[in-house]
Parts: structure tokens; sequence; C-alpha cells
């Protein structure tokens, strides 16, 4: 997806700090683990597979794996739970 999630999966850092950071540096309205748990990864991961299909299947439109089983699990981004 567009949005690398690899310093979060790798526990480098937090998903709170991570969008934290994008929300006061690039001034988002919600970080961007905050959005998709808002929408529901029931919502996020099919609609990142959709958007990915359009682009000629191009891997930086791809839902990463962590993504994909943290949205079959049905846990929040931030939280786990």
């Amino acid at each position: 997806m567009v949005f690398q999630d690899k310093p979060v999966v790798m526990g480098i850092i937090g998903a709170g700090t991570m969008g934290n950071i994008l929300k006061e540096t690039c001034r988002f309205p919600l970080g961007p683990f905050e959005l998709m748990d808002l929408t529901g990864l029931d919502v996020t991961v099919p609609v990142s597979e959709s958007i990915y299909n359009q682009f000629s299947q191009d891997p930086l439109y791809l839902p990463s794996p962590w993504l994909i089983r943290r949205a079959g699990l049905g846990v929040s981004l931030l939280t786990g739970e």
C-alpha cells in the first residue's frame, strides 16, 4: 500500500507515535492507523486491493501481509484489541 507500515511491523516505532509525527509534521487530521481503524479494516483491505488491481498491480499499492492478518483477526491497528 502507499502508506508503508514496515517501521511499525518491525517494532521500530509504535503506530500511535507514527501517527502523531504525521499529524504534527504533515498536519494530517488523523494518523494513518487511526484512519484505518476508523474506516474499518474490513473496508480498508478490500479498497487497498482494488487500488492495487486498478494500478496494474504495482506492488506499491499492495496491502501488506501484516495489515491483511490484522484485518482477519479483527483487531485495532493501534491497540491490538
